[in-house]
């Protein structure tokens, strides 16, 4: 009996003294070199995300070094995300207006060079902005400094003129959809202009459409529409050669006569029976000649190389026998510094000698058959005058009327207001923008 309690009391003893040797274990810490690991440990730097206020798709936190023995903690910022064009048009909106014209050019260019940097949205920016018809007005017109635009009438029309540095099918397919829906001749002439520029006689259908409807329209609510700016209506003619186009260009010189000289110009290209037969027309209507009479200034610029015109304009001078009026049909037909073919047209001082010469010739013989009537001592000695002027501008062919500038100055409906840009350059519709 003995034995068997004294066998479980021996193994109950033996397995305390075996628990309490485990528990008795010296902990980690109290090794050698414990101590200073732990302190090394305690003062690592910690990582502490910052809220920075950036919203949540764009946030990246602050990260700031945090020590116990360091001074103020560095900050590095998250990166500024770029502006999305639609945000950038809408600053463009609402600060434009108020700037000064070099400002203002400055931010229109930095907006549009943004703008294409963006691709495909920055076009489909532009793209809506001008299907929504939006648009913000300046004061004053185009303005031209060595074929530079220094300054547009309105936001839309910068934006625009914009256009003829976009390369790829969509700025040309923009410039198209312009083209057909504007209601703004100076519009279309922006427009035609580009895509010539582009791809010369591709579009010449589209142009001439547009030229005729716009043409054919009344005017929009700010005056914009119709005839306003009437330039590409005649630039239209003379460089795709549109005889479809006479109808609407003799209609409108019929109201508006003092727009001949820009017809005479306009309808040089075409053939010589197509030029006479609208001549006939013209001057068969009573307030053509009317209005030469009230403004002998007109003959300045008619082409009198031109049979039919020296024949009407002799008609007129022997109708009108007013000393005034022949007076001052005398100065303005010697006027030999003038081939400026009217109010508006770009470009267009004689720029060939040969054509100079025929046209100074052309006065020549007007003078000799409107002679006989100059009966007036007055008259007489004009006529003599006359005679001499325009001999020693024939003497001197190589000699260019005037002098051609390089700045041009517009008005808001395409027509200008100010000085010519060089004889050489091309021909082009409305003010050459771009050229």
């Amino acid at each position: 009996m003995r034995r068997e309690i004294l066998f479980p009391l021996l193994g109950f003893l033996g397995g305390f003294v075996v628990a309490a040797f485990v528990f008795w274990q010296p902990a980690a810490s109290s090794e050698p070199g414990a101590p200073a690991a732990a302190a090394t440990k305690e003062s690592a730097p910690k990582a502490v995300a910052v809220e920075t206020g950036v919203p949540e798709h764009g946030r990246r936190p602050m990260v700031m070094a945090a020590s116990e023995s360091a001074g103020p903690l560095p900050v590095v910022e998250g990166t500024q995300q770029a502006k999305a064009p639609a945000e950038l048009l809408h600053e463009l909106v609402g600060k434009v207006k108020g700037l000064d014209q070099t400002k203002r050019q400055a931010a229109i260019d930095n907006f549009v060079k943004q703008l294409r940097a963006a691709g495909p949205e920055g076009m489909q920016v532009l793209r809506e902005y001008f299907r929504a018809g939006q648009d913000v007005k300046f004061q004053g017109g185009y303005s031209m400094v060595n074929g530079k635009v220094v300054q547009s009438p309105s936001l839309r029309a910068a934006l625009l003129n914009s256009l003829e540095d976009w390369t790829g099918p969509e700025a040309v397919e923009l410039t198209r959809e312009i083209l057909r829906t504007t209601p703004r001749m100076s519009e279309a002439s922006l427009a035609i202009n580009q895509l010539e520029k582009k791809a010369p006689g591709v579009y010449r259908q589209e142009a001439i459409q547009t030229l005729q409807q716009l043409a054919a329209a009344p005017p929009d609510k700010d005056g914009l529409g119709g005839f306003t700016g009437t330039t590409p209506l005649f630039e239209g003619i003379k460089q795709f050669k549109a005889t479809e186009l006479l109808p609407a260009a003799e209609a409108f010189v019929t109201k508006n006569p003092g727009f001949l000289p820009q017809f005479a110009a306009s309808v040089e290209a075409l053939p010589a029976d197509v030029r006479s037969a609208a001549y006939q027309r013209l001057f068969a209507n009573e307030a053509v000649t009317k209005s030469l009479t009230a403004n002998p200034w007109a003959l300045q610029s008619l082409n009198y190389s031109e049979p039919v015109v020296a024949q009407k304009v002799t008609q007129v001078f022997a109708a009108n026998t007013d000393k005034k009026f022949r007076e001052n049909f005398l100065q303005n037909l010697v006027n030999v510094q003038s081939f400026a073919y009217g109010m508006g047209q770009v470009g267009v001082a004689a720029d060939a000698s040969a054509n100079r010469t025929s046209q100074l010739q052309g006065r020549l013989a007007v003078l000799e058959q409107i002679a006989p009537l100059l009966t007036t001592p007055v008259l007489q000695e004009r006529l003599q005058d006359a005679r001499t002027d325009i001999q020693k501008a024939i003497a001197n062919p190589q000699k260019a009327p005037g002098g051609a500038q390089n700045t041009i100055f517009m008005g808001g409906g395409g027509t200008a207001i100010g000085s010519v840009i060089p004889s050489d350059a091309t021909s082009g519709f409305g003010v050459q923008i771009g050229k």
